[in-house]
C-alpha cells in the first residue's frame, strides 16, 4: 500500500525540519559525512515505508531518531564485519579465520569489488575457514603464493572500500 498525499506531505515537512539534525547526529557517530547522509536518507526511507507508524506515533521526531539509531547500529555492525573480513584476509600468518557476523551477506556486499578468483580465494580463507595450505592445494599453488594472493586481494578490497567512503 502506498502513501497518501497527506502522509507524503507530513513526511516531507519532517524531512525539511529534521534532515540536517539527523545528519549531524549520524556524523557524530560515524565520523563520515557521506555515511551520515546515507543514514539520514535510510531513516526517511523507513519512514516512507511505514508512514502510518510514523504519523500515529505520539512523538514522530523521537520515532525518527529511534529509527536513525537502529540504522546507525546496523551501519556500525556492517563496518565492523567488513573491517574484520579485510584484516583477517590480509593476515597471511593466520591459519584459520573466524566467520563473519551472523546474517551478513559477504557475496552481496563485496563480490563486485574484486575479480571472481580474488573474491573466491578471500572467501575460501576468511569465511569457509580453509587453511592457507588447503586453499593453496585447491588452487594448485604454493602456500607462499597463496598467502601473497590473499594479502594482495585483501589490500585491493580495502582500497576499493575506502574509495566508496567506508573508513
Amino acid at each position: 500500500m502506498g502513501m497518501t498525499r497527506e502522509q507524503a506531505r507530513y513526511i516531507e515537512r519532517l524531512y525539511t525540519e529534521m534532515y540536517d539534525s539527523l545528519c549531524s547526529y549520524a556524523y557524530g557517530i560515524l565520523k563520515n559525512p557521506h555515511l551520515a547522509e546515507e543514514a539520514a536518507q535510510e531513516t526517511f526511507q523507513v519512514a516512507c515505508g511505514k508512514p502510518a507508524d510514523l504519523i500515529s506515533s505520539k512523538n514522530p521526531k523521537g520515532w525518527l531518531m529511534k529509527v536513525l539509531k537502529n540504522v546507525l547500529r546496523n551501519t556500525l555492525r556492517r563496518r565492523a564485519t567488513l573491517e574484520k573480513f579485510i584484516s583477517e584476509a590480509e593476515s597471511a600468518d593466520i591459519d584459520l579465520i573466524a566467520d563473519p557476523a551472523p546474517g551478513s551477506n559477504v557475496d552481496l556486499m563485496y563480490s563486485d569489488m574484486l575479480t571472481e578468483a580474488e573474491f573466491q580465494l578471500l572467501k575460501r580463507v576468511a569465511i569457509d575457514q580453509y587453511t592457507m595450505l588447503e586453499a593453496a592445494e585447491a588452487l594448485g599453488i604454493t602456500v607462499e603464493a597463496c598467502k601473497k594472493r590473499v594479502q594482495r586481494a585483501g589490500k585491493k578490497l580495502r582500497r576499493k572500500i575506502e574509495e566508496i567512503g567506508v573508513p
